[in-house]
């Protein structure tokens, strides 16, 4: 498993020094540097998971939700263990937006300044940052079913993302508008966190990829059309369920640890 570890973020994220995941007020602590807070949010969930026993467990169920039908079966595998992961770790990469470090962390730093309608919001960059992340690996599988079985898992994980701050999941493939074309907007941010992509291939395939149709008979097209067609019809999708809502609680649990360590400035990581 790649080491996330405050190394690993001060590379990825371009003058990270600059870019602050908490500030307390009217205490006399530091801010809370981004490369920081996702090093340590990573750090408590591996904690986590290794004190209850979790790793067999998410082993066991990637291993389950994989369809027989798959040709690459190893390579799935352990793309989707990556990508579990990689997600608790680009959980809070989108507070690089620079309007979220000016107005919720008082960062009165210059940054590079990305013009779109998210405001302030985090969440939304971090999906978009960890699906272009993940773009050239999805993009290398050449078998139809692999690639549509990748790539709605890359998407399901970054559902866990998109609703860290919430307090429950709902519906991944109803709750987020995942071709809406305000996301083109955040291409800037690529920048900041040293991504190389052609923008518009990008763009372009995740819009179709993502396109619903058929408003009326909530059915779809794209990637989730063709993901229900031939797998959840097909075969018991219990266990990437189950995945899912195991990588959420592990994000979430260990990001109120990890915020919570730096709030209270404990001296070693809880363990419980």
């Amino acid at each position: 498993m790649e080491k996330f570890d405050k190394r690993f973020f001060d590379e990825l994220i371009h003058e990270s020094e600059k870019y602050y995941a908490h500030s307390v007020e009217g205490k006399a602590i530091n801010p809370e540097l981004l490369s920081e807070h996702s090093a340590l949010v990573v750090a408590y969930a591996q904690n986590i998971a290794k004190a209850h026993g979790l790793n067999n467990v998410i082993e066991s169920l990637i291993e389950q939700s994989i369809p027989t039908s798959i040709t690459e079966k190893k390579k799935i595998e352990s793309l989707m263990h990556y990508i579990f992961w990689r997600a608790i770790a680009f959980h809070d990469i989108g507070k690089i937006n620079a309007k979220f470090q000016h107005e919720k962390m008082h960062n009165c730093m210059e940054l590079e300044k990305v013009d779109h309608k998210f405001g302030s919001q985090h969440s939304i960059v971090s999906v978009y940052l960890f699906l272009a992340s993940l773009f050239d690996c999805i993009d290398a599988f050449e078998d139809d079913n692999d690639y549509i079985c990748i790539f709605n898992y890359a998407i399901y994980m970054s559902y866990t993302i998109y609703m860290h701050h919430n307090s429950e999941l709902f519906c991944c493939q109803n709750d987020v508008s995942w071709n809406e074309p305000e996301w083109w907007q955040l291409y800037n941010y690529q920048k900041v966190i040293g991504i190389a992509l052609n923008g518009d291939d990008y763009h372009n395939r995740l819009r179709m990829a993502c396109n619903r149709y058929k408003e009326s008979s909530q059915e779809y097209g794209g990637i989730f059309g063709e993901f229900n067609q031939r797998f959840l019809q097909k075969y018991n999708s219990f266990s990437l369920y189950l995945l899912i809502r195991l990588c959420y609680s592990l994000l979430t649990s260990a990001d109120y640890l990890a915020t919570s360590h730096y709030k209270n400035q404990w001296g070693g990581m809880h363990n419980d």
